[in-house]
């Protein structure tokens, strides 16, 4: 849409010179008119666009307090899941519950880091998320097995990897 605006711009701009100068006595505004509408058009289109980065300006912070409020309640549930040491055979049930809906919301809008911070940064932080999403499926498995030592070690790897990641989007968003 911006480059649209910016050709059809110059276009009446050109054309608008052109009529202007093709008679040295006079403007034929009847000509001029058409290259004037051009001109505007264009100036509607640009502005269009920069309405419409407002909007994803606004959608890309949205996204980012979600993603900020999932790891940070994610570190929190974690933390507290390996302080509480619950039954093995429970936890799993505590992981569905406590969060699944956490992990969701942060996958939904992660590609908001990619726009705000770029590909790098997007890697970084996405290497330590999925990492601890591993480990706490890892321990999902483990509780439904009973393995009593692999659950709390995978969980500790999760609440590692989840701090790493808060930590990560914290240091991009300069806090």
């Amino acid at each position: 849409m911006k480059k649209l605006g910016f050709s059809l711009l110059m276009i009446g701009f050109l054309c608008g010179a052109f009529v202007i100068v093709r008679d040295k006595d006079a403007v034929n505004w009847w000509a001029y008119a058409p290259c004037a509408g051009v001109m505007l058009l264009g100036l509607i289109c640009v502005r269009m666009r920069r309405a419409d980065q407002a909007l994803d300006h606004d959608r890309r912070e949205s996204d980012l307090r979600v993603i900020e409020s999932s790891l940070s309640s994610l570190v929190e549930k974690l933390d507290r899941m390996l302080a509480d040491r619950t039954d093995v055979y429970e936890l799993r049930a505590l992981i569905d519950e406590r969060l699944m809906n956490d992990l969701n919301a942060f996958v939904e809008v992660r590609e908001t880091l990619i726009e705000r911070f770029g590909l790098q940064q997007y890697a970084d932080l996405m290497t330590a998320f999925a990492t601890s999403e591993r480990y706490i499926n890892r321990a999902w498995s483990a509780s439904a097995d009973g393995y009593v030592d692999e659950v709390w070690r995978s969980l500790g790897i999760a609440a590692g990897e989840m701090k790493k990641a808060r930590d990560l989007l914290s240091e991009y968003r300069g806090r």
